[in-house]
């Protein structure tokens, strides 16, 4: 369950969630200002939006439970903090698993049904790179992804790569801002 919510395909819930919340973010993307502290830093991307996974873009690969049959992120991004909820509709059930990062590259904790998921992000040019980690009982379950925006800013490529006991695979999740 813990490498499901890792793949955040079907997730391990902290809540529950009757039904996909309603309030929308932003139509369009802004673009965050380089930091004036970062004399020639490229100006960061702002993922800001509610954005809705596209099933027949994506490519789930082989990992256990890694396909949903809905998703729907919800991002808040106000430099240096981002906010993403999950909103995942599997065969069984709608989740809802809520998650806090900070591009500054020091570790962020989120609770994931009563489990510790520790992130560490940062920008790699327009790229966000997140590192994560959590425990499946006694086993260090890690996701490494990259969030990638569109030139446009409609499109947000997430490619991931899983490594559990279970086993190791690959993902590229594409959503469409909504």
């Amino acid at each position: 369950m813990v490498l499901a919510m890792m793949l955040g395909a079907i997730g391990t819930p902290s809540a529950r969630a009757k039904a996909p919340a309603t309030a929308s973010q932003p139509a369009v993307a802004r673009i965050a200002p380089a930091r004036p502290d970062s004399p020639g830093s490229v100006a960061h991307p702002d993922f800001s939006g509610r954005w809705t996974l596209d099933m027949k873009r994506s490519e789930f690969g082989s990992l256990p439970g890694g396909k949903p049959l809905a998703r729907t992120d919800t991002i808040t991004h106000r430099e240096p903090d981002i906010g993403q909820v999950l909103f995942l509709k599997n065969a069984a059930s709608l989740d809802t698993a809520v998650y806090r990062y900070r591009t500054t590259g020091e570790t962020t904790h989120s609770t994931i049904d009563g489990r510790d998921v520790q992130s560490t992000t940062r920008w790699d040019g327009r790229t966000l790179v997140l590192d994560s980690k959590t425990k499946l009982m006694i086993f260090d379950v890690t996701l490494s992804e990259r969030w990638e925006l569109s030139p446009n800013r409609d499109t947000l490529k997430m490619t991931r790569h899983v490594k559990s006991p279970i086993g190791a695979g690959d993902q590229r999740l594409i959503f469409a801002r909504r």
